[in-house]
């Protein structure tokens, strides 16, 4: 390799490193807000119709006069946020999104790596890297939330401020 390939090579890891940095952390972002709700779909989808269950055990008066309307809507609500979950295929997303947001993290990790590598071995590492997100990237088809993507950029950027 000739030095500017090599220079090239450098900044181009260095671009990689930056912009995986930042879908990796974007990925972290949207899993902080999406985990809390799918325990919330989840546990409202148990714990609910238990509540409205208790109809069964005691007389409607228990909880006050209108027990019947509040557990029909407790009802409601539950078969709502487990229709959400479930139509939304959450799990799957979020499990995705996990196994992506550690693959980016090594990638990350390896582009950083390459930086330091011997020049007579930069091109053959960067290459396999090269393809190692070309791989990731075609074995998803998985999208982060934009609002994440700037987000994490501005999480970057402040991180990377000496």
């Amino acid at each position: 390799m000739t030095q500017y390939q090599v220079e090239k090579t450098l900044h181009l890891a260095s671009k990689r490193e930056y912009e995986l940095k930042i879908e990796q952390k974007a990925y972290e972002i949207q899993l902080g807000v999406l985990e809390p709700f799918r325990a919330i779909c989840i546990g409202s989808g148990i714990v609910l119709p238990l509540i409205a269950g208790f109809t069964l055990l005691s007389k409607p008066v228990f909880f006050g006069g209108n027990w019947e309307i509040i557990s029909g809507s407790l009802s409601l609500v539950a078969a709502i946020l487990t229709g959400i979950h479930t139509g939304f295929n959450c799990d799957t997303y979020q499990g995705e999104a996990r196994r992506l947001s550690k693959a980016l993290q090594s990638l990350v990790a390896n582009y950083q790596y390459v930086q330091t590598v011997d020049q007579s071995q930069l091109e053959i590492q960067f290459n396999e890297l090269e393809t190692r997100l070309k791989d990731l990237r075609h074995s998803s088809d998985i999208r982060v939330a934009r609002w994440c993507t700037r987000q994490a950029k501005r999480e970057v950027d402040l991180e990377q401020k000496p």
